[in-house]
Formats: C-alpha cells, structure tokens, sequence
C-alpha cells in the first residue's frame, strides 16, 4: 500500500437538496470499503459514486467490499444491470474478491441484493446479510484482519 495515505477516508456524496445519499469509508487496515446508501438515489448518484470509488481503488487495492443499503428507499431499477455487469465486474479486475451486501428484510435493498445474487460473478464472493449484526458476527467468526466496521 502507497505511504502517506490515511489510515481511515471518508466521503460523503450530497444531493443538490443538501441531502446526503451516499458515504464511502475505506478502512485502509482491513482493505475493506464501506458504502453507506441513504433515502432515494438516482442512476446519476449512484454513478457517480460508483466511478468515485472506482479511482479510488486504482489507487489504494482493497479486497472487500461492503455494500450498506439498509437505509435505502429507492430500487435502482435504470442502474442494477450497469451495476451488477459492468462496475462490479471493475471491481474484481481490480482485485476485489469480496461483495458482501447489507439490507433489512422486506425493503428495496433487499430487492437489490437478491437481484445482484443471481448475477454474481463466480469468482468473487458474494455474502447478503440483513443486519450489521450479522456481518459482524460473520467477520469475527472468519478473522477478517481485525474485523471490518461496520457502525
């Protein structure tokens, strides 16, 4: 990894309503990446966020990828397919080898995580959780490199 680069960075990516719809944390010691989505994106939003980590990584390497769409009210209908067929497939050529996706039972999330599980792509790992509990107790149980945060 590059030296002189934060241990922890944090973006937040706001709406032109003030309004913030996304923010990406890379816990640089446990090469993972958080993205935190919030009330409704748009295909533009989640472009853009997408394409910011994307530089990110290419950048700073990191293996896992935490996708938090527990706070998510919108459906990503006109963005899943780019998503799930081309970014994700960025990501593993960029040496991500693990998507785990969070989402409560019942919601939009969901229906986003059960639409990127039929597309996974066979050589990264793909994990669908519905409570940061449970990731947690996932990372423990596994010795992710000191455990990923996930507050």
């Amino acid at each position: 990894m590059p030296t002189g680069l934060p241990i922890n960075l944090e973006k937040t990516f706001v709406n032109e309503f003030g309004k913030t719809y996304s923010k990406v944390t890379l816990h640089a010691a446990q090469r993972a990446l958080v993205m935190e989505w919030y009330g409704y994106t748009t295909k533009h939003q989640i472009e853009v966020v997408a394409i910011w980590v994307e530089s990110l990584i290419q950048q700073i390497p990191f293996e896992n990828l935490l996708n938090d769409c527990s706070s998510l009210i919108s459906v990503w209908d006109d963005s899943i397919d780019w998503f799930s067929q081309v970014w994700l497939l960025r990501m593993r050529r960029l040496g991500v080898s693990s998507f785990i996706h969070i989402a409560k039972p019942n919601s939009f999330g969901e229906r986003i995580g059960r639409y990127l599980w039929l597309r996974k792509h066979p050589e990264m790992e793909f994990l669908f959780f519905s409570t940061k509990q449970e990731i947690s107790a996932w990372l423990k149980l596994h010795d992710k490199e000191d455990n990923i945060s996930v507050d």
